[in-house]
């Protein structure tokens, strides 16, 4: 196992936090007003969502190859390094360019968002992998990324209302390299070493075992739902005359909603299982759904996103814990990157464009009712999931 110089477990805990803060603060402007850029533009709802599956192909590559590469060349660290810089030149290109050319924008903002979900996945896995105390308090350290978000909604706006879009890419470049910096001291993730070089052919350790692929199939089908809340109801927020402020208020409200479990999910996990609490979450992102679709104003809308609170801190906790559980000790990043290629790309792909074709075949609150529906499906699978043991033993 690489094993980085020792550091004090709360100096450790103060850098990470430092960089998720500093980090998602980057991550909010550079996304958080994409749909409303897009909209501006004059594309169509078909157009968008097609824009916005291209960075889904992207992330599922992209998850993948950088999770090998983690494995092969025993680091994270690097990988993370390199990827915010690719990062910080993709949005500067996709929003140069404020007016309609669809092909140029399919390319740039595919790739931005693309690397915006490689950039979180690596952060995740050299923050669980750097120490097994950081592992423990993920929860508290992600907080700092809900924080960094409540800052960056409304910082997002107040730059678009002063500068415009263009004027986003110096925030994002300005706070990323700050991350960077602050990084710069911290270890790599210890790698377990492996007697024979990672091949492709490890992967197989992963993909036949019914634990992980039922896992990741849950994954998939609930962040296809997740999806489609950053898309479906925020498209019907600018329907029913919200404002770019509503749809600031919506992220801002599920951000501190996250605050609690992150910072006190220890205590819940160790009274309730990752796999029951995942299911809570699953559930609730029906109830979700059912409101959303019966909501008659925007206003309304924003203050649904309180149910944020037993939604997604529940699935990504419970995610990142069970997706480690089933891969062996020396394919964690692949494990953890590959299962994020797949719940995260996959949904990504395919729910803009669910979305939008239900939007206009049925109405936008008939497709809320589909999604609604479709949180049964991993619900059933979760029932079948939770009588499996762990794939691997835990140490």
């Amino acid at each position: 196992m690489n094993t980085p110089k020792p550091v004090s477990e709360t100096r450790l805990h103060h850098q990470f936090m430092s960089i998720f803060l500093v980090a998602y603060m980057a991550y909010a402007v550079s996304y958080t007003m994409l749909l409303p850029y897009l909209a501006s533009l004059g594309y169509t709802s078909s157009e968008r969502g097609l824009i916005l599956s291209g960075t889904a192909v992207i992330a599922m590559i992209g998850q993948f190859l950088f999770g090998f590469l983690c494995d092969k060349y025993k680091t994270v660290k690097k990988m993370y390094v390199l990827t915010t810089i690719l990062f910080i030149i993709l949005v500067y290109l996709a929003y140069s360019v404020t007016q309609a050319a669809f092909f140029f924008h399919l390319i740039t903002i595919s790739l931005m968002g693309g690397f915006f979900r490689i950039v979180v996945g690596l952060l995740d896995s050299w923050t669980i992998e750097r120490d097994p105390i950081l592992q423990k308090n993920y929860g508290v350290i992600r907080a700092f990324g809900s924080i960094g978000w409540i800052i960056g909604s409304p910082l997002t706006v107040m730059i678009l209302n002063r500068s415009g879009y263009g004027s986003f890419a110096l925030w994002v470049a300005v706070l990323s390299i700050l991350t960077l910096i602050i990084g710069s001291t911290l270890g790599d993730a210890q790698k377990v070493v492996h007697q024979a070089p990672i091949k492709l052919s490890d992967i197989k350790l992963l993909l036949r075992k019914k634990q992980y692929l039922v896992l990741v199939s849950i994954l998939i089908i609930i962040n296809i739902t997740l999806y489609a809340d950053a898309y479906t109801i925020v498209d019907k927020i600018l329907k029913l005359g919200g404002t770019n402020a509503d749809i600031s208020n919506k992220w801002v409200i599920q951000a501190l909603c996250e605050l609690p479990l992150f910072f006190f999910g220890s205590l819940v996990y160790k009274r309730f299982s990752a796999k029951t609490l995942l299911m809570v979450g699953i559930f609730m992102f029906g109830v979700r759904f059912l409101l959303s679709a019966f909501a008659t104003s925007a206003v309304q809308l924003v203050w649904i996103a309180l149910t944020q609170l037993v939604t997604f801190p529940f699935i990504l906790l419970s995610s990142k814990m069970l997706i480690n559980d089933e891969s062996p000790g020396h394919l964690k990043s692949t494990g953890q990157l590959l299962g994020l290629a797949l719940y995260t790309g996959l949904s990504a792909l395919v729910s803009p464009l669910i979305s939008g074709f239900l939007v206009d075949a049925i109405g936008t609150d008939n497709t809320l009712l589909f999604f609604a529906g479709l949180c049964l499906v991993p619900l059933v699978l979760g029932l079948w999931y939770r009588t499996m043991k762990p794939a691997y033993d835990l140490d």
